[in-house]
């Protein structure tokens, strides 16, 4: 059986099955898995009778059997709870073998640190066997709930905006998102935090300049474009690093116009761009203005600007502006 991450505590208020193998590229959802079972199984504060943890990479295959085997005291049921166990779960025979066979009273908690080879055999038998849990980092288009459910959980005050530029900033990694929130969780104290604080907060006032840069280019805006430019070589960003951003932006525009002019909505473009859905859409309606041939001499501007900004003796400064016109006015049109 699989299941998703977000389906399991539901699945355990129905049944609690006797092995679990914990997947995915998100070590906080694996560790957040094990925890829930944790509580379905023996509870927050569980007895050290009715708990044994162990290190896959450094334990041994038989004495987490022998433990597993092993029956409750007091009535209830045992959790074990192995992590980094991919080595023994793709090797181990008697690992397999008890799989074949768990004890009724155990509950089995197997936390992959490493994709398996699902070629193996030995992996092939144990996902039929045993319940799996997908830990990876939720769709694009759903990390922003995500994040607010986080944020409302440690009573964040946090607008839409606030929510969008955290997921574009941080990226998908839901620790590294955890973390982040928390430390504005520490300075927040219930007050509602706007941009301009959050990247103060959290070190990244520079990026903050880069979020509104950005959007004021794709959306046209040539004079907050320019004092947004500004702002962010005085600060110290490297021209090609901006460069760069506008690389990046140009291909997401051509991407969200040729998706347009196959016939797919503006809604089904945030997997397609890797972006939340408040960002794919004013990407899907600023390429909705914009025509085909302006997006190829966007390509051929900042090729030129590249070369201007490697062989040119011109201030660089000057020519950044000169190609921020050109595609702020270009995206105004």
């Amino acid at each position: 059986m699989k299941l998703d991450y977000s389906g399991l505590e539901s699945r355990l208020d129905e049944k609690v099955e006797p092995v679990y193998l914990l997947l995915g590229d998100q070590d906080l959802l694996r560790e957040l898995a094990a925890k829930k079972l944790q509580n379905a199984v023996v509870g927050e504060m569980p007895s050290p009778f009715n708990f044994d943890r162990f290190d896959g990479e450094s334990g041994d295959a038989s004495r987490i059997v022998m433990s597993a085997n092993m029956m409750p005291l007091l009535g209830g049921r045992r959790l074990i709870l192995v992590k980094r166990a991919s080595r023994l779960v793709e090797s181990d025979p008697s690992l397999q073998a008890y799989v074949e066979d768990p004890n009724p009273s155990t509950v089995l908690v197997l936390d992959l640190d490493k994709k398996p080879d699902g070629r193996r055999k030995g992996w092939k038998d144990l996902e039929k066997k045993a319940v799996v849990v997908a830990c990876d980092a939720p769709d694009p288009w759903e990390l922003q709930d995500w994040v607010s459910e986080e944020g409302r959980a440690r009573g964040l005050k946090l607008g839409r905006e606030e929510i969008r530029y955290l997921v574009t900033e941080v990226g998908s990694d839901l620790r590294r998102l955890s973390n982040e929130l928390e430390k504005l969780s520490l300075y927040a104290s219930g007050d509602r935090l706007d941009l301009e604080t959050i990247a103060e907060v959290l070190g990244r006032g520079r990026a903050q300049s880069v979020f509104k840069f950005t959007e004021a280019v794709a959306s046209g805006d040539a004079g907050s474009a320019l004092r947004q430019l500004g702002r962010l070589l005085e600060e110290g960003e490297a021209p090609l690093r901006i460069l760069a951003l506008l690389d990046r932006l140009v291909g997401q525009l051509r991407i969200a116009k040729s998706a347009q002019a196959s016939g797919r909505k503006d809604s089904s473009l945030a997997g397609l761009l890797g972006a939340p859905p408040s960002a794919a859409k004013a990407l899907g309606e600023s390429a909705r203005r914009l025509s085909s041939e302006f997006l190829r001499r966007a390509v051929a501007a900042l090729a030129d600007t590249d070369r201007l900004l490697k062989s040119s003796r011109l201030p660089h400064r000057v020519v950044m502006e000169g190609l921020v016109l050109e595609l702020a006015r270009g995206s105004k049109r």
